[in-house]
């Protein structure tokens, strides 16, 4: 259980909502499945699946900006922001 007067609660409640838009958007389980059974059958598996397709672009996003964007990026996407984490300590 969370506790509501924690000074991470606000970072808490905004990962539950992210996750619920990314649990809207998740795909099926077959195409995941599709790329385990391929692993498993293929005489010469591929070293990485990345199911479903579409999340080769993003995959190309983490090579191309630099880590500390992206953890910036991070950081605002799940509240991890110090306006965010002050505001129930204050």
């Amino acid at each position: 259980a969370r506790a509501t007067g924690s000074r991470y609660a606000p970072a808490y409640a905004e990962m539950d909502a992210v996750e619920s838009k990314f649990a809207a958007l998740a795909s099926s389980t077959k195409h995941t499945t599709r790329a385990l059974v391929h692993a498993a059958l293929a005489r010469r598996p591929c070293t990485r699946y990345v199911a479903p397709w579409r999340f080769w672009g993003v995959i190309a996003l983490f090579r191309i900006v630099p880590t500390r964007i992206l953890d910036a990026i991070a950081r605002a996407a799940f509240g991890l922001t110090p306006r965010k984490l002050d505001a129930v300590t204050r």
